[in-house]
């Protein structure tokens, strides 16, 4: 009888409280980790449809701004435009050098620095350009398909930082150390 029992027992405890449980639990946690990949991608498709919109306002701020300085002929000159508070970056095309003279009007204008990258068409060029500083392209590695790039992030001071965003506009990649 007492046999008898634990192996009702044991059978019943398999397969009513851990074969359905755990099922349930399994599917539940399948559910969730579906659904955080979904958001995930929702956020990241929206994050960069925002990048977008604010690359277009800063577009139109600089042509606005160069149209006040009679100076709307180097648009041409100008591939992107990104910005954050206090700096403005241009992605200019090959060989292009702005007129100091005008760069300088631009940055009283806007009250903000101004910074150059020349476009290059290679992301690892764009980004080591943009970031300066300890930034070598050897230390620059791409995953294009999520669109991630690694870059070596020690110590960054606050204007390594605003550059390390300035990048991330620019290329449309997200940099991460």
């Amino acid at each position: 009888m007492e046999r008898d029992l634990r192996k009702k027992l044991g059978s019943w405890f398999r397969q009513k409280l851990l074969r359905k449980q755990i099922h349930v639990l399994l599917s539940d946690l399948e559910a969730v980790t579906s659904g955080l990949f979904e958001l995930a991608d929702v956020q990241r498709t929206l994050a960069w449809m925002l990048n977008e919109r604010q690359k277009n306002l800063g577009r139109a701020l600089i042509k606005e701004a160069l149209s006040q300085l009679g100076a709307v002929n180097l648009l041409n000159s100008i591939v992107d435009v990104a910005r954050v508070p206090g700096h403005t970056m241009f992605l200019t095309k090959p060989n292009v050098v702005f007129p100091r003279q005008i760069c300088s009007k631009l940055e009283m204008l806007l009250g903000e620095q101004i910074w150059f990258v020349t476009d290059t068409k290679n992301t690892v060029s764009i980004l080591s350009q943009a970031i300066w500083g300890n930034c070598k392209k050897n230390k620059i590695s791409i995953e294009k398909k999520v669109r991630i790039a690694h870059v070596p992030l020690d110590n960054l001071d606050m204007v390594t930082k605003a550059r390390v965003k300035l990048a991330q506009q620019l290329t449309g990649f997200y940099v991460m150390e």
